[in-house]
């Protein structure tokens, strides 16, 4: 049989149509080659090379995948940074803290020590990272801060210590929310700032005391003595001051709704622009006290003692006040006060100025003397009576 020889077929090179890179390719090909040099200057290819690798060469297979194993030591790494600022930032606020801890043992050194207590509670360090929480990890890496509880509490057992010894101390702005002050003898003390939300205070002695802006939100104040104390824009709602000596303060501005006096000496007491709703102030003493524009709306007013001797009572709100005196409210309507529904009115606007009754007119006789009711008209001395 002859065999004939086969020619083999040519083989056909594929071409790739030659495209003219228009304005807009040439535009996004240009940042991207920028973004190429940039990732490959920070070996970030590599790395993107070594998480998902091509196929071999030589084998033509793909190469096993080690993404998983680059995110958890990324996440590892991610984690002993943050973990090593959180530990760093804690280890220099304790040493602070053991510092001024030992100041306020020292009588001498106690007065510094304790304007210092504020300013440390204040100090936010990195958010302490869990290993299997990636979120906490995640933003303390990325500088998340807040401030330290247990400072915070070992600060505050402190001074709750010495409770008993910290006349005149400069506490200002520091955080005793909940403290245990139950007699605690604190006169001239600067608590301006200060959270003592909760705090019990009962029968403490605050005399002369400076709580400017305090927070006292439902503090046990019963039978405190706060005698000339500045308790001016103080939120004190909620708070118990039944029994409590409040001669001669200052509790202008102050938030008092919903605040229990009952039985407590508000004598000479100051309470402009005070916010009284909703108060209980069951045998409450008013003698001199200022309550000029308070708001005494739905305020418990159960036998107030010395009502008629309150210093100012003008522009006061006194809607729908409960068991008021007998004659008190036509008193203190009589006196510049109101009746208005609409809180945010009033303060916006005040009392609407009351209007003036007219005086009755009195017929006069000829003789200038007032006519008396029933009584005919003089008659004329001159003409002796005739025409």
């Amino acid at each position: 049989m002859r065999r004939t020889a086969v020619t083999p077929r040519p083989i056909k090179k594929a071409t790739r149509p030659i495209v003219v890179p228009t304005k807009k390719r040439r535009w996004w090909s240009t940042i991207g080659g920028a973004l190429y040099w940039v990732l490959d200057l920070l070996n970030l290819v590599v790395v993107f090379k070594k998480m998902i690798p091509g196929k071999d060469p030589a084998t033509g297979k793909r190469r096993n995948a080690t993404f998983l194993l680059w995110i958890f030591g990324i996440y590892a790494a991610m984690y002993g940074i943050a973990s090593a600022r959180y530990e760093s930032a804690l280890d220099r606020l304790e040493i602070r803290a053991n510092v001024v801890m030992g100041q306020m043992i020292n009588e001498k050194t106690r007065a510094r020590a304790c304007a210092q207590i504020g300013e440390l509670q204040r100090v936010e360090i990195p958010l302490k990272p869990a290993f299997l929480s990636p979120r906490t990890t995640w933003l303390s890496f990325f500088g998340a801060e807040e401030i330290d509880k247990g400072t915070v509490k070992l600060l505050m057992d402190t001074v709750v210590s010495l409770k008993k010894e910290l006349q005149g101390a400069m506490l200002h702005g520091v955080k005793l929310n909940g403290a245990d002050l139950r007699g605690a003898i604190l006169p001239r003390a600067n608590l301006s700032g200060a959270d003592l939300d909760e705090a019990h205070l009962r029968e403490a002695d605050l005399r002369d005391a400076w709580l400017w802006r305090a927070y006292l939100y439902k503090a046990d104040l019963r039978g405190a003595i706060l005698t000339g104390a500045n308790l001016s824009g103080a939120s004190l709602t909620g708070a118990n001051m039944s029994g409590a000596n409040l001669r001669d303060a200052d509790l202008a501005g102050s938030s008092l709704s919903t605040v229990f006096v009952s039985g407590a000496d508000l004598s000479g007491a100051d309470l402009h622009e005070a916010d009284l709703s909703e108060a209980n102030l069951i045998f409450a003493n008013l003698t001199g006290a200022n309550l000029t524009s308070a708001n005494l709306s739905g305020a418990d007013l159960t036998w107030i003692r010395n009502w008629k001797s309150i210093r100012s009572i003008n522009n006061t709100n006194i809607y729908r006040v409960k068991n008021a005196p007998e004659g008190f409210i036509e008193w203190a309507l009589a006196n510049g006060a109101c009746e208005m529904e609409d809180v945010e009115a009033w303060r916006k606007n005040g009392c609407p100025p009351q209007e003036k009754q007219p005086e009755p007119i009195i017929p006069v006789g000829s003789t200038g003397e007032p006519k008396k009711p029933g009584q005919p008209p003089p008659s004329n001395a001159s003409s002796g009576g005739q025409e």
